[in-house]
């Protein structure tokens, strides 16, 4: 009982930490997936004749078993009928790759039945809490876009102004000067008189 538990806190922590790289989806819903990771509990469906290497059968999920998978005869040996856990791989293919397979009494399958169901929810709750914070992210990166485009506008709207009280006071000193001018070569006229 206190390797299952050691296994599924393992898994919880393994879920945690690969839960950026979820593939929701990548498995059938009633699979724990904890990643890259995964965790099937059921009876034994079908399993190779004769070896254990090949595609096995698992409270109907199908399990690659390869050479390098470990078995842990915890309530006998792993077979068809057998009540299972499985600590699986999820490959990019989707398929299930098992790393362990350990054979449980019934009570611990409804134990470890009822942990996973705890482990999807908390997953499934971690997703969701994951996908709100990027939204709202995503919004205050709007917020912040939208802010700087109006400051940008204010700049470019108070340079503007500056500019064309600028052109209005070369313009009006050009008038002034003009006027100056004027004036000087009327003076200049009538003194010459």
């Amino acid at each position: 009982m206190q390797g299952t538990r050691w296994l599924m806190l393992a898994c919880v922590v393994v879920a945690g930490l690969a839960l950026p790289l979820a593939r929701p989806g990548a498995v059938r819903a009633d699979v724990a997936p904890l990643g890259p990771l995964a965790v099937v509990t059921g009876p034994v469906e079908s399993c190779p004749n004769g070896t254990r290497l090949g595609a096995w059968v698992i409270g109907g999920q199908r399990v690659q078993v390869a050479e390098g998978t470990l078995f842990v005869a915890g309530a006998g040996a792993a077979q068809a009928g057998s009540e299972v856990m499985v600590l699986a791989r999820v490959r990019n293919d989707g398929e299930l790759q098992a790393l362990m397979v350990r054979t449980q009494t019934q009570a611990q399958a409804r134990q470890a039945q009822a942990l996973v169901a705890q482990v999807q929810h908390a997953s499934a709750l971690a997703l969701r809490l994951r996908q709100e914070a990027l939204t709202r992210l995503r919004a205050q990166d709007q917020t912040r876009a939208q802010q700087q485009l109006q400051a940008q506008d204010q700049t470019r709207t108070q340079l503007q102004t500056r500019d064309q009280s600028c052109t209005q006071d070369q313009t009006q000193l050009q008038d002034q000067t003009r006027t100056q001018q004027q004036e000087q070569t009327r003076t200049r006229a009538m003194q010459g008189r």
